[in-house]
Protein backbone atom coordinates (compact mmCIF):
# COMPACT_ATOMS: atom_id res chain seq x y z
CA UNK A 1 0.00 0.00 0.00
CA UNK A 2 1.39 3.40 -0.92
CA UNK A 3 -1.48 5.71 -0.04
CA UNK A 4 0.73 7.41 2.57
CA UNK A 5 3.40 8.17 -0.07
CA UNK A 6 3.92 11.61 -1.57
CA UNK A 7 2.48 12.29 -5.05
CA UNK A 8 5.92 12.05 -6.62
CA UNK A 9 6.66 8.76 -4.86
CA UNK A 10 3.40 7.35 -6.18
CA UNK A 11 4.31 8.41 -9.71
CA UNK A 12 7.72 6.79 -9.46
CA UNK A 13 6.37 3.55 -8.05
CA UNK A 14 3.74 3.30 -10.77
CA UNK A 15 6.48 3.98 -13.31
CA UNK A 16 8.78 1.31 -11.89
CA UNK A 17 5.89 -1.19 -11.69
CA UNK A 18 5.11 -0.61 -15.35
CA UNK A 19 8.81 -1.06 -16.19
CA UNK A 20 8.79 -4.39 -14.39
CA UNK A 21 5.71 -5.51 -16.39
CA UNK A 22 6.57 -4.74 -20.02
CA UNK A 23 3.56 -6.69 -21.31
CA UNK A 24 1.22 -4.25 -19.64
CA UNK A 25 -1.27 -4.08 -16.79
CA UNK A 26 -4.83 -2.87 -16.60
CA UNK A 27 -5.57 0.09 -14.38
CA UNK A 28 -7.54 -2.25 -12.14
CA UNK A 29 -4.44 -4.42 -11.69
CA UNK A 30 -2.36 -1.35 -10.87
CA UNK A 31 -4.98 -0.24 -8.35
CA UNK A 32 -5.01 -3.62 -6.61
CA UNK A 33 -1.27 -4.26 -6.63
CA UNK A 34 -0.27 -0.77 -5.51
CA UNK A 35 -3.24 0.04 -3.31
CA UNK A 36 -4.20 3.15 -5.25
CA UNK A 37 -7.54 4.54 -6.38
CA UNK A 38 -8.47 4.60 -10.06
CA UNK A 39 -8.13 8.39 -10.03
CA UNK A 40 -4.63 8.18 -8.50
CA UNK A 41 -3.50 5.68 -11.16
CA UNK A 42 -4.78 7.96 -13.94
CA UNK A 43 -3.00 10.97 -12.42
CA UNK A 44 0.25 9.01 -12.09
CA UNK A 45 0.10 7.89 -15.71
CA UNK A 46 -0.53 11.45 -16.86
CA UNK A 47 2.51 12.61 -14.87
CA UNK A 48 4.59 9.85 -16.48
CA UNK A 49 3.45 10.98 -19.94
CA UNK A 50 4.24 14.61 -19.16
CA UNK A 51 7.77 13.55 -18.16
CA UNK A 52 8.23 12.29 -21.72
CA UNK A 53 7.50 8.55 -21.49
CA UNK A 54 5.12 6.98 -24.03
CA UNK A 55 2.27 4.89 -22.61
CA UNK A 56 0.32 2.64 -24.98
CA UNK A 57 -2.92 0.70 -24.44
CA UNK A 58 -3.87 -2.55 -26.16
CA UNK A 59 -7.29 -3.98 -27.00
CA UNK A 60 -7.57 -5.51 -23.54
CA UNK A 61 -7.05 -2.14 -21.85
CA UNK A 62 -3.59 -3.08 -20.67
CA UNK A 63 -1.19 -0.16 -20.30
CA UNK A 64 2.51 -0.46 -21.02
CA UNK A 65 5.53 1.76 -21.63
CA UNK A 66 6.58 1.92 -25.24
CA UNK A 67 10.38 1.78 -25.69
CA UNK A 68 12.24 3.45 -28.50
CA UNK A 69 10.29 6.71 -28.54
CA UNK A 70 12.41 9.87 -28.46
CA UNK A 71 11.79 11.77 -25.24
CA UNK A 72 11.63 15.58 -25.48
CA UNK A 73 9.93 16.89 -22.31
CA UNK A 74 13.01 16.51 -20.15
CA UNK A 75 12.74 19.54 -17.90
CA UNK A 76 9.85 18.14 -15.88
CA UNK A 77 12.12 15.40 -14.56
CA UNK A 78 13.98 18.06 -12.60
CA UNK A 79 11.24 18.29 -10.01
CA UNK A 80 12.44 15.03 -8.43
CA UNK A 81 14.88 14.63 -5.55
CA UNK A 82 18.26 12.90 -5.94
CA UNK A 83 16.80 9.60 -4.69
CA UNK A 84 13.87 9.90 -7.06
CA UNK A 85 16.17 10.75 -9.94
CA UNK A 86 18.06 7.51 -9.30
CA UNK A 87 14.80 5.59 -9.68
CA UNK A 88 14.23 7.43 -12.94
CA UNK A 89 17.70 6.47 -14.18
CA UNK A 90 16.87 2.82 -13.51
CA UNK A 91 13.59 3.19 -15.37
CA UNK A 92 15.34 4.89 -18.26
CA UNK A 93 17.88 2.08 -18.51
CA UNK A 94 15.12 -0.52 -18.70
CA UNK A 95 12.69 1.26 -21.02
CA UNK A 96 15.09 3.02 -23.39
CA UNK A 97 18.11 0.72 -23.38
CA UNK A 98 17.89 0.18 -27.13
CA UNK A 99 17.49 3.83 -28.15
CA UNK A 100 19.28 7.18 -28.05
CA UNK A 101 16.70 8.52 -25.60
CA UNK A 102 18.37 6.62 -22.74
CA UNK A 103 21.63 8.54 -22.98
CA UNK A 104 19.83 11.83 -23.58
CA UNK A 105 17.75 11.45 -20.43
CA UNK A 106 20.58 10.23 -18.23
CA UNK A 107 22.94 12.95 -19.41
CA UNK A 108 20.34 15.56 -18.56
CA UNK A 109 19.75 14.12 -15.11
CA UNK A 110 23.38 13.45 -14.26
CA UNK A 111 25.20 16.51 -15.52
CA UNK A 112 23.53 19.74 -16.53
CA UNK A 113 20.87 20.04 -13.84
CA UNK A 114 22.83 20.37 -10.61
CA UNK A 115 20.14 22.41 -8.91
CA UNK A 116 21.33 21.60 -5.39
CA UNK A 117 24.33 23.88 -5.94
CA UNK A 118 22.53 26.44 -8.04
CA UNK A 119 19.55 26.91 -5.73
CA UNK A 120 15.81 27.17 -6.15
CA UNK A 121 16.14 29.30 -9.30
CA UNK A 122 16.80 26.14 -11.29
CA UNK A 123 13.38 24.74 -10.36
CA UNK A 124 11.62 27.50 -12.27
CA UNK A 125 10.34 26.42 -15.67
CA UNK A 126 11.59 29.51 -17.59
CA UNK A 127 15.11 28.84 -16.30
CA UNK A 128 14.89 25.16 -17.21
CA UNK A 129 13.74 26.09 -20.70
CA UNK A 130 16.79 28.34 -21.19
CA UNK A 131 19.08 25.51 -20.07
CA UNK A 132 17.36 23.03 -22.37
CA UNK A 133 17.69 25.29 -25.43
CA UNK A 134 21.32 26.18 -24.70
CA UNK A 135 22.21 22.52 -24.33
CA UNK A 136 20.39 21.68 -27.56
CA UNK A 137 22.27 24.44 -29.39
CA UNK A 138 25.60 23.11 -28.14
CA UNK A 139 24.80 19.54 -29.13
CA UNK A 140 23.65 20.62 -32.61
CA UNK A 141 26.31 23.36 -33.04
CA UNK A 142 23.73 26.08 -33.65
CA UNK A 143 23.47 29.75 -32.74
CA UNK A 144 21.06 31.27 -30.24
CA UNK A 145 19.80 34.73 -29.40
CA UNK A 146 20.07 35.64 -25.72
CA UNK A 147 17.08 37.96 -25.54
CA UNK A 148 17.29 41.10 -23.38
CA UNK A 149 20.54 40.03 -21.75
CA UNK A 150 21.39 42.25 -18.75
CA UNK A 151 25.11 43.05 -18.85
CA UNK A 152 26.94 44.39 -15.80
CA UNK A 153 30.00 45.35 -17.84
CA UNK A 154 28.22 47.52 -20.42
CA UNK A 155 25.28 48.52 -18.20
CA UNK A 156 22.98 47.57 -21.08
CA UNK A 157 20.00 45.33 -21.84
CA UNK A 158 20.21 43.94 -25.38
CA UNK A 159 19.80 40.84 -27.54
CA UNK A 160 23.01 38.87 -28.19
CA UNK A 161 23.56 36.54 -31.15
CA UNK A 162 26.05 33.95 -29.92
CA UNK A 163 27.54 30.52 -30.54
CA UNK A 164 27.23 28.72 -27.17
CA UNK A 165 29.81 25.97 -26.69
CA UNK A 166 30.22 25.31 -22.96
CA UNK A 167 27.41 25.18 -20.40
CA UNK A 168 28.15 25.12 -16.68
CA UNK A 169 24.81 25.10 -14.87
CA UNK A 170 26.15 24.80 -11.29
CA UNK A 171 28.01 28.07 -11.86
CA UNK A 172 25.15 29.62 -13.90
CA UNK A 173 27.48 30.24 -16.86
CA UNK A 174 27.43 29.59 -20.59
CA UNK A 175 30.54 30.39 -22.60
CA UNK A 176 29.92 31.54 -26.14
CA UNK A 177 31.37 33.34 -29.14
CA UNK A 178 29.64 36.70 -29.50
CA UNK A 179 28.92 37.31 -33.20
CA UNK A 180 28.64 41.09 -32.72
CA UNK A 181 31.81 41.77 -30.73
CA UNK A 182 33.64 38.86 -32.40
CA UNK A 183 35.01 37.77 -29.03
CA UNK A 184 34.62 34.95 -26.55
CA UNK A 185 32.25 35.91 -23.76
CA UNK A 186 30.69 34.33 -20.73
CA UNK A 187 27.02 34.90 -19.98
CA UNK A 188 24.99 34.33 -16.83
CA UNK A 189 21.95 32.19 -17.59
CA UNK A 190 19.95 33.99 -14.89
CA UNK A 191 20.42 37.31 -16.71
CA UNK A 192 18.75 36.16 -19.93
CA UNK A 193 15.06 36.87 -20.36
CA UNK A 194 14.74 33.98 -22.81
CA UNK A 195 16.75 31.96 -25.34
CA UNK A 196 15.78 31.63 -29.01
CA UNK A 197 17.31 28.77 -30.99
CA UNK A 198 18.37 29.76 -34.54
CA UNK A 199 18.93 27.62 -37.63
CA UNK A 200 22.34 29.21 -38.21
CA UNK A 201 25.27 26.90 -37.55
CA UNK A 202 28.53 27.83 -35.83
CA UNK A 203 31.03 29.64 -38.00
CA UNK A 204 33.82 30.21 -35.47
CA UNK A 205 34.32 26.83 -33.81
CA UNK A 206 38.12 27.13 -34.02
CA UNK A 207 37.89 30.01 -31.54
CA UNK A 208 35.78 28.16 -29.00
CA UNK A 209 38.16 27.86 -26.06
CA UNK A 210 36.84 26.85 -22.65
CA UNK A 211 38.22 29.11 -19.92
CA UNK A 212 37.95 28.44 -16.16
CA UNK A 213 35.47 30.36 -14.01
CA UNK A 214 36.31 31.47 -10.49
CA UNK A 215 34.03 31.16 -7.46
CA UNK A 216 32.58 34.59 -8.29
CA UNK A 217 31.44 33.11 -11.65
CA UNK A 218 33.89 35.20 -13.64
CA UNK A 219 35.60 33.56 -16.61
CA UNK A 220 39.19 34.69 -17.17
CA UNK A 221 42.35 33.15 -18.59
CA UNK A 222 44.46 34.33 -15.65
CA UNK A 223 43.68 33.76 -12.00
CA UNK A 224 45.44 34.78 -8.82
CA UNK A 225 45.29 33.69 -5.18
CA UNK A 226 43.66 36.08 -2.71
CA UNK A 227 43.19 36.03 1.04
CA UNK A 228 40.86 38.30 2.97
CA UNK A 229 39.11 38.33 6.35
CA UNK A 230 35.52 39.40 6.95
CA UNK A 231 32.99 39.81 9.71
CA UNK A 232 29.91 37.60 10.05
CA UNK A 233 27.55 39.94 8.17
CA UNK A 234 29.95 40.02 5.19
CA UNK A 235 30.34 36.24 5.29
CA UNK A 236 26.55 35.81 5.20
CA UNK A 237 26.28 38.14 2.22
CA UNK A 238 29.19 36.44 0.44
CA UNK A 239 27.87 32.88 0.55
CA UNK A 240 24.30 33.96 -0.24
CA UNK A 241 25.33 35.96 -3.32
CA UNK A 242 28.16 33.64 -4.42
CA UNK A 243 27.41 30.11 -3.05
CA UNK A 244 30.58 28.61 -4.54
CA UNK A 245 32.75 30.73 -2.21
CA UNK A 246 31.63 28.63 0.75
CA UNK A 247 34.18 25.95 -0.15
CA UNK A 248 36.98 28.52 0.20
CA UNK A 249 35.83 30.04 3.49
CA UNK A 250 36.29 28.95 7.09
CA UNK A 251 36.06 30.50 10.58
CA UNK A 252 39.09 32.62 11.49
CA UNK A 253 41.00 32.33 14.76
CA UNK A 254 39.30 35.49 15.99
CA UNK A 255 35.67 35.03 17.01
CA UNK A 256 33.17 36.64 14.66
CA UNK A 257 35.52 36.64 11.67
CA UNK A 258 35.91 34.39 8.63
CA UNK A 259 38.79 33.74 6.23
CA UNK A 260 38.50 33.43 2.46
CA UNK A 261 41.41 31.97 0.47
CA UNK A 262 41.15 30.99 -3.18
CA UNK A 263 41.90 31.74 -6.81
CA UNK A 264 39.95 34.56 -8.45
CA UNK A 265 40.22 36.32 -11.80
CA UNK A 266 43.34 38.45 -12.11
CA UNK A 267 41.33 41.61 -12.87
CA UNK A 268 39.38 41.23 -9.59
CA UNK A 269 36.02 41.53 -11.38
CA UNK A 270 33.08 40.96 -9.00
CA UNK A 271 35.25 40.39 -5.95
CA UNK A 272 36.46 43.99 -6.11
CA UNK A 273 32.99 45.55 -6.07
CA UNK A 274 31.87 43.09 -3.38
CA UNK A 275 34.72 44.05 -1.05
CA UNK A 276 34.28 47.78 -1.70
CA UNK A 277 30.67 47.50 -0.64
CA UNK A 278 31.61 46.27 2.83
CA UNK A 279 34.30 48.75 3.86
CA UNK A 280 35.87 48.23 7.27
CA UNK A 281 34.14 44.89 7.82
CA UNK A 282 36.74 43.39 5.44
CA UNK A 283 40.53 43.14 5.73
CA UNK A 284 42.62 42.15 2.67
CA UNK A 285 45.62 40.04 3.68
CA UNK A 286 47.13 39.60 0.19
CA UNK A 287 47.95 40.24 -2.61
CA UNK A 288 49.05 43.86 -2.75
CA UNK A 289 47.54 44.01 -6.26
CA UNK A 290 44.06 43.55 -4.77
CA UNK A 291 44.65 46.37 -2.26
CA UNK A 292 45.86 48.64 -5.09
CA UNK A 293 42.81 47.74 -7.16
CA UNK A 294 40.41 48.57 -4.30
CA UNK A 295 42.18 51.88 -3.57
CA UNK A 296 42.01 52.82 -7.26
CA UNK A 297 38.31 51.98 -7.51
CA UNK A 298 37.54 53.86 -4.28
CA UNK A 299 39.09 57.03 -5.72
CA UNK A 300 36.68 56.81 -8.66
CA UNK A 301 33.62 56.75 -6.47
CA UNK A 302 31.39 59.83 -6.39
CA UNK A 303 29.81 60.86 -3.12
Amino acid sequence: MINDATPRQKVLRVLMYMVEHPNGLTRKELEQRLGLSNKAVKECQEAIRSAGFEIIKDGSHRYALEPGKRTEKLSRLLYFTAEEQELLRRAVDEVYKFSDASEILKRKLASIYDYQRLGTMSLRKPYLRRIELLDKAIQEKRCVVLERYRSNNSESVADRLVEPFHLNVPEDIVQAYDRHSKKLRYFRVARMERVTLREEEWQNESQHVIMPADVFRIVHKQQTMVHFRMQVSVYNDLIERFPLTKNNTEPAAEAGWYDFQGDVNAEFIAIGSFLLGHGRAVEVIYPQALRDHLNGEARKLRF
